[in-house]
Protein backbone atom coordinates (compact mmCIF):
# COMPACT_ATOMS: atom_id res chain seq x y z
CA UNK A 1 0.00 0.00 0.00
CA UNK A 2 1.42 3.36 -1.09
CA UNK A 3 1.23 5.67 1.65
CA UNK A 4 1.62 9.01 0.27
CA UNK A 5 -0.94 7.70 -2.32
CA UNK A 6 -3.79 7.58 -0.02
CA UNK A 7 -2.54 10.95 1.59
CA UNK A 8 -2.78 12.07 -1.81
CA UNK A 9 -6.59 10.90 -2.36
CA UNK A 10 -7.18 12.08 1.72
CA UNK A 11 -5.79 15.45 0.49
CA UNK A 12 -7.52 15.38 -2.89
CA UNK A 13 -11.27 14.38 -1.00
CA UNK A 14 -10.57 17.10 1.62
CA UNK A 15 -10.21 19.52 -0.95
CA UNK A 16 -13.51 18.15 -3.00
CA UNK A 17 -15.36 18.69 0.33
CA UNK A 18 -13.91 22.10 0.81
CA UNK A 19 -14.76 22.84 -2.40
CA UNK A 20 -18.64 21.55 -2.36
CA UNK A 21 -19.04 23.77 1.36
CA UNK A 22 -18.07 26.83 -0.23
CA UNK A 23 -20.55 26.56 -3.18
CA UNK A 24 -22.87 25.50 -0.64
CA UNK A 25 -22.42 28.61 1.36
CA UNK A 26 -22.42 30.92 -1.70
CA UNK A 27 -26.03 29.01 -2.72
CA UNK A 28 -27.37 29.59 0.86
CA UNK A 29 -26.26 33.61 1.32
CA UNK A 30 -29.31 35.65 0.97
CA UNK A 31 -27.73 39.07 1.78
CA UNK A 32 -26.20 39.65 -1.30
CA UNK A 33 -26.86 38.11 -5.03
CA UNK A 34 -23.81 35.98 -6.07
CA UNK A 35 -23.28 34.66 -9.32
CA UNK A 36 -21.57 33.64 -12.58
CA UNK A 37 -21.51 34.56 -15.90
CA UNK A 38 -20.15 32.88 -18.83
CA UNK A 39 -17.86 34.97 -20.97
CA UNK A 40 -20.55 36.33 -22.93
CA UNK A 41 -22.49 37.45 -20.01
CA UNK A 42 -25.00 35.15 -19.70
CA UNK A 43 -26.11 33.66 -15.91
CA UNK A 44 -25.03 30.35 -15.06
CA UNK A 45 -25.57 29.67 -11.35
CA UNK A 46 -28.32 31.68 -9.14
CA UNK A 47 -27.79 31.79 -5.20
CA UNK A 48 -30.83 32.45 -2.34
CA UNK A 49 -29.86 35.90 -2.50
CA UNK A 50 -29.83 36.77 -6.40
CA UNK A 51 -33.55 35.42 -6.33
CA UNK A 52 -34.58 37.67 -2.77
CA UNK A 53 -32.79 40.66 -4.38
CA UNK A 54 -33.22 40.55 -8.01
CA UNK A 55 -36.88 38.12 -8.41
CA UNK A 56 -35.78 35.39 -10.68
CA UNK A 57 -35.92 31.88 -9.45
CA UNK A 58 -32.71 30.17 -10.96
CA UNK A 59 -34.77 28.21 -13.79
CA UNK A 60 -36.05 31.44 -15.15
CA UNK A 61 -32.58 33.51 -15.21
CA UNK A 62 -29.57 30.55 -16.37
CA UNK A 63 -29.13 31.22 -19.41
CA UNK A 64 -30.31 34.58 -19.95
CA UNK A 65 -27.79 37.75 -20.40
CA UNK A 66 -27.44 40.11 -17.52
CA UNK A 67 -27.84 43.17 -19.05
CA UNK A 68 -31.88 42.27 -18.07
CA UNK A 69 -30.67 43.56 -14.88
CA UNK A 70 -29.67 47.39 -16.07
CA UNK A 71 -31.98 50.23 -16.94
CA UNK A 72 -32.82 50.63 -20.65
CA UNK A 73 -31.43 53.53 -20.77
CA UNK A 74 -28.03 52.07 -18.97
CA UNK A 75 -28.72 49.11 -21.93
CA UNK A 76 -29.03 51.90 -24.50
CA UNK A 77 -25.69 53.51 -22.95
CA UNK A 78 -23.60 49.92 -23.41
CA UNK A 79 -23.26 50.24 -19.61
CA UNK A 80 -23.29 46.03 -18.91
CA UNK A 81 -20.62 45.32 -21.96
CA UNK A 82 -18.48 48.43 -20.69
CA UNK A 83 -18.71 46.86 -17.21
CA UNK A 84 -17.14 43.49 -18.88
CA UNK A 85 -14.48 45.21 -20.68
CA UNK A 86 -13.74 46.74 -17.63
CA UNK A 87 -13.38 43.73 -15.74
CA UNK A 88 -11.55 42.21 -18.50
CA UNK A 89 -8.64 45.13 -18.50
CA UNK A 90 -8.44 45.15 -14.84
CA UNK A 91 -9.50 41.77 -13.70
CA UNK A 92 -12.23 43.32 -11.01
CA UNK A 93 -14.34 46.74 -11.44
CA UNK A 94 -17.21 48.20 -9.09
CA UNK A 95 -20.29 49.95 -9.74
CA UNK A 96 -23.46 51.22 -8.60
CA UNK A 97 -26.01 52.71 -10.12
CA UNK A 98 -30.11 51.68 -10.25
CA UNK A 99 -30.60 48.06 -11.44
CA UNK A 100 -34.36 46.42 -12.25
CA UNK A 101 -36.05 43.41 -10.58
CA UNK A 102 -38.03 40.60 -12.32
CA UNK A 103 -41.12 42.70 -11.69
CA UNK A 104 -39.68 45.86 -13.25
CA UNK A 105 -38.99 47.77 -9.96
CA UNK A 106 -36.04 49.66 -9.61
CA UNK A 107 -33.53 49.51 -6.17
CA UNK A 108 -30.09 51.07 -5.72
CA UNK A 109 -27.13 48.32 -6.46
CA UNK A 110 -23.70 48.07 -6.23
CA UNK A 111 -22.03 45.50 -8.09
CA UNK A 112 -18.39 43.78 -7.91
CA UNK A 113 -17.55 41.98 -11.23
CA UNK A 114 -14.44 39.99 -11.55
CA UNK A 115 -13.23 38.42 -14.21
CA UNK A 116 -12.03 34.40 -14.09
CA UNK A 117 -9.44 33.05 -16.21
CA UNK A 118 -7.84 29.73 -17.17
CA UNK A 119 -4.44 28.55 -17.05
CA UNK A 120 -3.47 30.33 -20.02
CA UNK A 121 -5.28 33.48 -18.69
CA UNK A 122 -7.79 33.62 -20.82
CA UNK A 123 -11.35 35.30 -19.50
CA UNK A 124 -13.62 32.64 -19.27
CA UNK A 125 -16.13 34.00 -17.37
CA UNK A 126 -17.34 36.36 -14.14
CA UNK A 127 -18.24 36.06 -10.53
CA UNK A 128 -20.45 38.76 -10.28
CA UNK A 129 -21.46 39.89 -6.59
CA UNK A 130 -24.43 42.12 -6.29
CA UNK A 131 -25.49 43.98 -3.08
CA UNK A 132 -29.24 46.00 -2.18
CA UNK A 133 -28.37 49.50 -1.51
CA UNK A 134 -31.84 50.97 -1.56
CA UNK A 135 -32.06 51.23 2.53
CA UNK A 136 -29.09 52.87 2.55
CA UNK A 137 -29.09 55.19 -0.42
CA UNK A 138 -32.77 56.57 0.84
CA UNK A 139 -31.54 56.68 4.53
CA UNK A 140 -29.01 59.28 3.16
CA UNK A 141 -30.99 61.39 0.82
CA UNK A 142 -33.46 62.04 3.61
CA UNK A 143 -30.33 62.79 6.41
CA UNK A 144 -28.94 65.57 3.22
CA UNK A 145 -32.76 66.88 3.15
CA UNK A 146 -32.64 67.19 6.41
CA UNK A 147 -29.31 68.87 7.05
CA UNK A 148 -30.19 71.54 4.08
CA UNK A 149 -33.28 72.30 6.58
CA UNK A 150 -31.18 72.82 9.55
CA UNK A 151 -28.80 74.73 7.54
CA UNK A 152 -31.37 77.00 6.14
CA UNK A 153 -33.20 77.45 9.82
CA UNK A 154 -29.49 78.17 11.32
CA UNK A 155 -29.29 81.14 8.32
CA UNK A 156 -33.18 82.21 9.73
CA UNK A 157 -31.73 82.20 13.14
CA UNK A 158 -28.26 84.41 12.21
CA UNK A 159 -31.01 87.01 10.86
CA UNK A 160 -33.11 87.30 13.79
CA UNK A 161 -29.86 87.31 15.74
CA UNK A 162 -28.32 90.03 13.81
CA UNK A 163 -31.32 92.22 14.07
CA UNK A 164 -32.17 91.39 17.37
CA UNK A 165 -28.69 92.49 18.41
CA UNK A 166 -28.64 95.61 15.96
CA UNK A 167 -32.02 96.66 18.29
CA UNK A 168 -30.14 96.17 21.38
CA UNK A 169 -27.44 98.14 20.58
CA UNK A 170 -29.82 100.70 19.84
CA UNK A 171 -30.60 103.41 22.64
CA UNK A 172 -34.07 102.94 24.36
CA UNK A 173 -36.61 105.40 22.41
CA UNK A 174 -38.47 107.63 25.51
CA UNK A 175 -42.46 106.67 24.43
CA UNK A 176 -42.96 109.48 27.05
CA UNK A 177 -42.18 112.01 24.37
CA UNK A 178 -45.00 111.63 22.44
CA UNK A 179 -47.72 113.03 25.37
Amino acid sequence: MNISHNSSIAESTKFNNNQLLLLKMMEEINGYAIFLLDKDGNVETWNKGAEKIKGYKAEEIIGKNFSLFYTEGDRKKGVPATILAEADQLGTTYHESWRIRKDGTAFWGSITLTALHDESKKVVGYAKVTRDLTEKMQAETTIKKHLIEVERKNKELEQFAYIASHDLQEPPVNHYQFY
